[in-house]
């Protein structure tokens, strides 16, 4: 009887113990759980930031294309590309003859 008394009280014990684990477990996961939460809350916020930052992007682009400045700059551009071929071929006349 007395060794079925122990074996009783060893797994009480075994079991409280566990059940302390388990406590522990689970309050851990809840820290967890609102860290997890507040770094959540952190992402979106930055995703709104994010988001109200660069809303109005294709509405700068657009002003930005339709500007003489650009204009200018694209036929500068495509001047000194026609300028290059010209020279090129300008170059290769004069080697041939």
């Amino acid at each position: 009887m007395k060794k079925k008394n122990e074996l009783s009280n060893k797994r009480n014990d075994e079991l409280e113990i566990q059940l302390i684990q388990y406590k522990r477990i689970i309050k851990k996961d809840e820290n967890n759980s609102v860290s997890q939460h507040e770094d959540f809350k952190q992402l979106e916020n930055y995703e709104n930031v994010l988001k109200s930052k660069y809303d109005n992007f294709e509405s700068e682009y657009n002003e930005i294309i339709s500007s003489n400045n650009y204009k200018e700059f694209k036929t500068n551009r495509k001047l000194k590309a026609d300028k290059k071929l010209l020279m090129m071929w300008l170059v290769f006349i004069y080697l041939i003859f």
